[in-house]
């Protein structure tokens, strides 16, 4: 992260105790709680997720966590199977980038962390922490401890009214603009005018996806998201706009479809 402030500890953001977190195995998390940006080392993740826990907050977690227990849903599941093949990626944008569930380098941080990800019906394991991963949450406030888990990138096209995402990771004019986008699109935080030092952290895409992280668990916690999704098999919580309901319809449709295939 290249933020010029950087926290040490998060704080509520009017009342909202919610985190969004940019994992990596290697960098550690990058976080944003709605005023600032901060960074834990990937020795620290364990012992400061638990903290965070512990003081009530509500952490937006970018990386999947949740399966269902078929066993095609190992190596990648409906969520993604729609975002690969069954929305156009002239639709979505390249920006837009959905891995397979099990291809992803986030599980060693993830697991560490939160005792996430597992499949249905799984429960951890004695000496993994457990850490509530709240998943019916469509339009109901969410303000109990716990792990929601996101797509950053997603969110960003659903907030944008389903306009294509560009590839922004490496590209700095590209995040600049994109993150005046986001604040014209309703951003419960405004970073670039009377805060210009803060904003030099959307300079890191790290930092905008802990960002926009932090907006879905805002989001959840004033009762204003939904799971983009299967429940059952794991998705995206969003902002519940006019897209993300469209998006979501589009989803069962195709879900609905893939089963009457089998």
């Amino acid at each position: 992260m290249t933020a010029t402030t950087k926290k040490t500890e998060p704080e509520a953001f009017n009342g909202a105790m919610v985190i969004g977190v940019d994992p990596a195995p290697k960098n550690g998390l990058d976080w944003f709680d709605g005023t600032g940006w901060g960074h834990v080392p990937p020795a620290n993740a364990r012992s400061k997720v638990k903290d965070w826990i512990d003081r009530g907050f509500l952490i937006a977690w970018d990386a999947p966590l949740y399966c269902g227990f078929a066993p095609d849903h190992f190596y990648r599941r409906p969520i993604e199977v729609f975002f690969q093949n069954g929305a156009p990626k002239r639709a979505i944008g390249l920006g837009c980038n959905v891995g397979s569930y099990s291809g992803l380098q986030h599980w060693t941080i993830s697991q560490v962390a939160l005792g996430w990800p597992r499949p249905a019906g799984m429960t951890p394991t004695r000496s993994s922490p457990s850490i509530q991963l709240h998943r019916k949450i469509d339009n109901a406030q969410v303000t109990s401890p716990g792990v929601v888990e996101v797509h950053p990138a997603i969110a960003i096209f659903v907030i944008l009214g389903g306009r294509p995402v560009p590839i922004y990771k490496g590209k700095k004019k590209e995040r600049h603009q994109l993150w005046s986008r986001l604040e014209k699109s309703g951003c419960p935080v405004q970073l670039n005018k009377k805060r210009k030092k803060e904003r030099i952290a959307v300079d890191d895409h790290d930092a905008l996806d802990a960002s926009v992280a932090w907006w879905c668990a805002h989001s959840a916690w004033h009762g204003q998201a939904l799971v983009l999704g299967d429940t059952s098999t794991g998705g995206f919580v969003v902002p519940a706009t006019e897209s993300a309901e469209m998006w979501q319809d589009r989803f069962r449709e195709f879900a609905s479809a893939q089963e009457a295939d089998v």
